[in-house]
């Protein structure tokens, strides 16, 4: 895995799967911490025996992938939004389309889809 986790990236997407199925089965919780000298906190992991590469790997991939999936269905709920938006306005009657007010919200919709589209570099 590379630094920066693109969730557009197949390959990258793929990877991340490879590392989560090879990571030990969860489900995975943590225990009481523990203090060494320097006054840092060590915690355990329940429901793993050994911590093996593949967890390991797999925890510091997740560190950059979980934020970058998560605005990643950000992004996706918002597309849906613009969809569904866009999806009422032709539910709307043919007579009803000529009306001022629908006229405008419906170019509002458009242009705010066009401006979400744009600021992803769609």
């Amino acid at each position: 895995m590379t630094d920066k986790f693109n969730p557009c990236d197949p390959a990258q997407l793929d990877a991340l799967m490879e590392l989560a199925n090879g990571a030990t089965p969860g489900p995975w919780e943590t225990g009481e911490a523990s203090w060494n000298e320097e006054g840092d906190a060590r915690y355990t992991l329940h429901g793993i025996k050994e911590v093996h590469a593949f967890d390991c790997q797999f925890i510091a991939a997740s560190r950059e992938a979980v934020p970058a999936l998560i605005e990643e269905v950000k992004r996706f709920r918002k597309y849906v939004q613009i969809i569904a938006m866009q999806k009422k306005v032709h539910e709307v009657d043919e007579e009803d389309r000529d009306d001022e007010c629908f006229k405008y919200a419906y170019d509002k919709i458009i242009d705010t889809a066009r401006e979400a589209l744009k600021a992803e570099g769609v």
